[in-house]
């Protein structure tokens, strides 16, 4: 579930904010050639099983720099706040970066409880004696 969440998160241009919920904010401040603020917030709303409960904003600062990005991402939640740089050759993975800061803060199980890992049934050759 959350890999298409992630794959939603490809476009062309950038926009500034993109709430979620009333409970969830994301402002995704990126170059033009950086995915849209609408595509992280359809990510989120792809990934996350419920709205958060507490009041979460995400605030995410995106700029290129020399032959890649870097990003400073900010998470305000009611239990505290952390602060994340993330450089990346590409703009799409700062912005699955941010997209799984997002989840995680807004909900923690998310990850732990999606969909489990499809089951591999190994065919192994007979044993021979020799």
């Amino acid at each position: 579930m959350l890999a298409l969440a992630i794959a939603c998160v490809m476009a062309d241009a950038a926009t500034i904010a993109a709430p979620s919920s009333d409970a969830l904010s994301l402002e995704w401040n990126a170059p033009a050639s950086c995915p849209s603020a609408a595509r992280l917030d359809e990510g989120l709303r792809l990934a996350l099983r419920a709205p958060p409960r507490e009041p979460i904003r995400v605030i995410a600062e995106v700029v290129a720099r020399g032959d890649g990005f870097v990003a400073e991402v900010a998470v305000d939640t009611a239990w505290g706040s952390s602060r994340r740089h993330i450089e990346a050759s590409e703009c799409t993975a700062i912005a699955d970066t941010t997209l799984l800061i997002a989840v995680i803060a807004a909900d923690p199980l998310a990850i732990a409880l999606g969909d489990p890992a499809p089951r591999v049934r190994l065919e192994l050759p007979p044993v021979v004696d020799s």
